[in-house]
C-alpha cells in the first residue's frame, strides 16, 4: 500500500514465484494529510526484466496494479507465465484517470483465470500502451482468454501478437489446465503442481471447489455479458481499442468472438490489423461486434477464421458500423461459417 506525495518504486532483474494475493501487488490507497495539503502526486512505478511465475491472487495473479491517482508506470521486458487468479491471470490493471502505462516487450503466456482476462484485465479510465509484446496460450471460463478490458478504458496495442487463448465452457477443467506444461513458451518449464506439490491441495481448495460460484458472481458484475466470447480479446462498455500492425490468431472461444469480442458502444480501430484463423462456434468466428463501431485503417486481414455452426465466419455485426478510412483495405478471405 503506498502512501505519500512523492513516491518512486523500481524493481528490476529477479524471479517473483509462488506467492498468494500476486505476485507484484500495487495497492494506492489515499493520504488524506496529503490530499487535505493539496501537495500534487508523483507516483512512479518501474518494472524491468522480472520473471512472475506460479503466483495466485484474486485481482491479478502475476502482477495486480490498482492505481487511484495520477501515475506513471513502466512494465518493460517482463515475463508473466503460469499465473493464477479470479480476474487477470497474468496482469491486472486499474488506473484513474491522468496515469500514464507502458507495457513494453512483456510476454503474458499459459495463465488461468476462472473469470474473464486470462492473460490481461484492463479497466479504470487511463490508457494503457502495448508495444512489442505477446499474449498467448492463457485460458478462461467467462470472457477474454488473452485480454479483457471494461468500463470505459482506453488502450493502444502495437506491434503485439494474441495467440492461442481458449475459453473452455467446463469449470471443473481448472486443476487440469494448472496442472498442464506450459507449452507455449520458449521456456522449460515442469507442471504448476509438480514445481511445488505443497501448494496444490491449498490453491485447488481455495479456487476450484467454488470456481462456478466465483465465476457467476464475476460475470454477474460485467451484466452477464456473453460468458464464452473473445478468445483472444474481449471489451465492453464504451471501452476503446486502438490495434496497429498486431496479429490476433489461433484463438477459441465456446460462444461468439473467437478473435475479438466487442459490446455495448465501444469502438475498435485496426490498422494493418491481421485476424487470422480464430473460431467460435455461434457467430463472428474472427470478430463479433454488438452495439459498436470498428474503424479500419490502412490493410487489415481477416482471414481463415469459422463460424463453426453459426454465421459470420470473418465478422459478425449486430446493431454496429463498421467504417473504412483514409483509403484503407480490407480483405475478407477463406472464413467460414453456416450462414455467412
Amino acid at each position: 500500500a503506498l502512501y505519500g506525495s512523492r513516491i518512486k518504486v523500481k524493481v528490476t532483474d529477479g524471479d517473483i514465484l509462488f506467492n498468494c494475493g500476486a505476485g507484484l501487488f500495487v495497492k494506492e490507497t489515499t493520504n488524506t494529510a496529503t490530499v487535505d495539503s493539496g501537495v500534487d502526486r508523483e507516483l512512479e512505478l518501474t518494472f524491468e526484466n522480472l520473471h512472475l511465475m506460479y503466483n495466485y491472487g484474486g485481482a491479478g495473479g502475476g502482477m495486480s496494479l490498482a492505481l487511484r491517482n495520477a501515475a506513471t508506470v513502466l512494465v518493460q521486458s517482463c515475463a508473466m507465465r503460469k499465473n493464477f487468479a479470479i480476474k487477470g491471470g497474468g496482469i491486472f490493471l486499474y488506473a484513474e484517470p491522468g496515469s500514464t502505462i507502458n507495457l513494453k516487450e512483456v510476454q503474458v503466456e499459459g495463465n488461468v483465470v476462472v473469470a474473464l482476462g486470462g492473460g490481461v484485465s484492463v479497466s479504470g479510465l487511463s490508457k494503457s500502451e502495448f508495444l512489442n509484446s505477446k499474449v498467448a496460450g492463457n485460458a478462461c471460463f467467462g470472457g477474454g482468454a488473452g485480454v479483457h478490458i471494461d468500463g470505459g478504458t482506453p488502450v493502444d496495442i502495437f506491434v503485439t501478437e494474441i495467440l492461442f487463448n481458449v475459453i473452455h465452457e467446463d469449470v471443473s477443467t481448472i486443476a487440469t489446465l494448472l496442472s498442464s506444461p506450459l507449452s507455449c513458451s520458449h521456456v522449460a518449464t515442469t507442471s504448476w503442481c509438480a514445481v511445488e506439490p505443497g501448494m496444490q491441495p491449498q490453491v485447488l481448495a481455495a479456487f476450484t471447489e467454488a470456481a462456478e460460484e466465483r465465476l457467476q458472481a464475476a460475470m454477474q458484475a460485467t451484466g452477464n455479458q456473453k460468458r464464452g466470447s473473445g478468445a483472444g480479446i474481449y471489451m465492453r462498455a464504451f471501452s476503446q481499442l486502438e490495434m496497429t500492425n498486431s496479429l490476433v490468431a489461433h484463438n477459441s472461444a465456446f460462444h461468439v468472438g473467437g478473435g475479438i469480442f466487442m459490446d455495448s458502444q465501444v469502438l475498435m480501430m485496426g490498422d494493418d490489423l491481421t485476424v487470422f484463423n480464430n473460431t467460435a462456434p455461434t457467430s463472428g468466428g474472427g470478430l463479433q461486434v454488438l452495439q459498436a463501431s470498428v474503424h479500419f485503417k490502412g490493410v487489415t486481414s481477416v482471414s481463415h477464421n469459422s463460424a463453426i455452426t453459426g454465421k459470420g465466419g470473418g465478422l459478425a455485426c449486430e446493431r454496429c458500423k463498421v467504417w473504412l478510412l483514409d483509403l484503407a483495405t480490407v480483405t475478407f478471405e477463406r472464413n467460414s461459417a453456416v450462414n455467412g
